[in-house]
């Protein structure tokens, strides 16, 4: 059985992680999607970061460094906070809710300083994890 059930803000949720990483083997690399530098720094810095989100993500089949081929990308970056570059996006994870929910918010106590997540149901089984997060920036 490939389907594996979590807690993630008190809900717990079920997930496909075989189906979400050949979902992922199927996407560009962020920096085929968008060529700016804060794209390109998020492909080759941020997502090494030690983001508790980050973690969860790779351990349910999300390849981070790819996104689904849209516009607009993605991954965006509206500026910086303090020296830490901001950004927000979302992953798509095969899966589905308990109890039909629609949605499930966490914020900084589960996922560390700095992040906070948004899991929303999508069309066809998929879960979309919108985040926001202050990475460090290393080019500083």
């Amino acid at each position: 059985m490939n389907k594996e059930q979590i807690i993630i803000g008190q809900k717990r949720i079920v997930v496909d992680k075989v189906r979400t990483s050949q979902l992922y083997s199927t996407y560009p690399k962020i920096g085929e999607n968008c060529s700016c530098s804060d794209c390109a720094y998020f492909e080759k810095e941020v997502i090494k970061q030690d983001f508790p989100l980050f973690h969860l993500l790779q351990a349910l089949g999300v390849d981070l460094s790819r996104q689904p081929n849209i516009v607009p990308d993605g991954i965006c970056c509206p500026g910086e906070i303090n020296d830490r570059i901001i950004y927000y996006g979302y992953y798509k994870v095969v899966g589905s809710m308990e109890d039909n929910q629609e949605t499930i918010e966490c914020y900084n106590k589960e996922l560390g300083p700095y992040t906070s997540l948004t899991i929303q149901r999508s069309k066809d089984q998929e879960l979309v994890f919108e985040f926001y997060i202050e990475a460090e920036n290393k080019e500083k």
